[in-house]
């Protein structure tokens, strides 16, 4: 994770874009967390958003739930930031399937490339897309900023929704993932169905 760029980042995207296009009549693309940030990207290129007939925001990060994260676009960040805060971020591990299928343990310097996506991706203007979005969050969510996610589903070009959702005690407590077995199983089934109808509803 230390060697992450945004360049092969944005190359992951265009790929899975790609993929889809060659799969699918339609592309729906669902994206969840810094996924969104690059989703969002895609949707301001008319290359890499060609065919993409929808996309859904899942607590997307445009901007990280804590007042020390823009030490990270900083200059000279990857040599100080590791002495300031450690070498390594170590999450704690919920469950044994959140240790399975979790990066818990990475490099602090791995954060930087996400930090500099969003910093750019924040920047672009949104008024002029044209692709429908679904945007699903949480007031509560405790990584990423929902006050940044309501700005951007403001100022989006195209036709839009936004979806609040309140986790239960069953759900992540940070109020992020949104979905899934793993962290969030009640709020999984009132997630999909909420996209499905979505997806139907938009021409």
């Amino acid at each position: 994770m230390a060697d992450a760029t945004v360049a092969s980042w944005m190359h992951d995207t265009a790929e899975a874009l790609a993929i889809g296009r060659r799969i699918g009549a339609r592309v729906l693309l669902i994206s969840t967390s810094t996924g969104g940030t690059l989703s969002a990207a895609a949707a301001c290129d008319p290359i890499l958003s060609k065919a993409v007939a929808g996309m859904v925001f899942v607590a997307p990060n445009f901007g990280v739930n804590n007042a020390a994260a823009r030490l990270l676009t900083w200059p000279f960040a990857r040599t100080w930031i590791p002495l300031l805060v450690g070498r390594e971020r170590r999450v704690e591990t919920l469950s044994p399937e959140h240790g399975r299928f979790w990066t818990n343990v990475y490099p602090i310097v791995a954060t930087l490339p996400m930090a500099a996506l969003v910093r750019k991706v924040i920047g672009k203007s949104f008024s002029k897309v044209s692709i429908p979005a679904f945007f699903i969050m949480s007031e509560k969510d405790q990584v990423v900023r929902p006050d940044m996610i309501e700005r951007i589903a403001k100022c989006w070009g195209g036709q839009k929704q936004v979806l609040k959702v309140v986790p239960g005690p069953n759900d992540d407590a940070e109020a992020h993932v949104l979905a899934g077995d793993i962290l969030s199983p009640d709020l999984t089934q009132q997630v999909v169905e909420k996209i499905l109808d979505w997806f139907k509803s938009i021409k």
